[in-house]
């Protein structure tokens, strides 16, 4: 890897991390208690209700950030690091990669929904095995990765590891709470929410311009 590159990757890193935390931390601990009221009701259809609710707010909040921060994303750099020895190829480093890293916020956020669900579910066994599995996974691929892309393909790596990590919770947790209904309703929301957060990135980037 070049010299600098692991510094680069941090700071990118950092920023990524600070908002998901914002953003996931407290819709997911404000919808846990709700959760646990359906399953103590043995009411899974409640659970899936919520559950359904709780990815379409976190995504209605997230897609905006993601589009948004990547039409932006120098600016964004420049303004929280390019001072005293951080110089402007710095800021174009960090920026790039920390483009791919808002990618992972979609499953960084709405893993914490799915993850609560496991919990009110008592099945900390799954997360248990599969998260064994993703890390070896992970490691191998995240070599390669990085042999065949530099520092990029760490970054790239990360957002593999918790996509995948997302898409076999939701197919677990469609399983366990009774199959895919209110999956259209899902997909609806998901669709409208990504159409205007695109049209935000866009007006962002437009306006960054200017």
């Amino acid at each position: 890897l070049q010299e600098g590159s692991i510094s680069h990757l941090n700071y990118a890193f950092k920023i990524t991390a600070i908002i998901s935390v914002l953003i996931s931390a407290g819709g997911a601990t404000v919808i846990f208690p709700k959760m646990a009221l359906d399953v103590s009701n043995s009411d899974l259809n409640a659970l899936r209700s919520t559950l359904s609710m709780g990815l379409r707010i976190m995504w209605l909040i997230v897609a905006p950030v993601i589009t948004t921060g990547i039409s932006l994303s120098l600016p964004i750099v420049i303004i929280l690091f390019n001072r005293g020895e951080f110089t402007d190829a710095d800021s174009i480093a960090v920026a790039d990669i920390f483009k791919i890293y808002l990618i992972a916020l979609i499953a960084m956020c709405l893993g914490n929904v799915t993850g609560k669900g496991f919990y009110v579910l008592k099945d900390t066994k799954t997360l248990a095995i599969f998260g064994v599995i993703e890390a070896i996974a992970y490691t191998i691929y995240t070599i390669y990765l990085t042999e065949l892309l530099g520092i990029m393909g760490i970054a790239i790596g990360y957002v593999i590891y918790f996509t995948i990590s997302l898409l076999w919770q939701l197919l677990v947790l469609n399983h366990k709470t009774g199959g895919s209904k209110g999956s259209k309703t899902i997909i609806n929301s998901f669709v409208k929410t990504t159409f205007a957060a695109l049209l935000a990135g866009i007006l962002a980037y437009l306006a960054a311009l200017f």
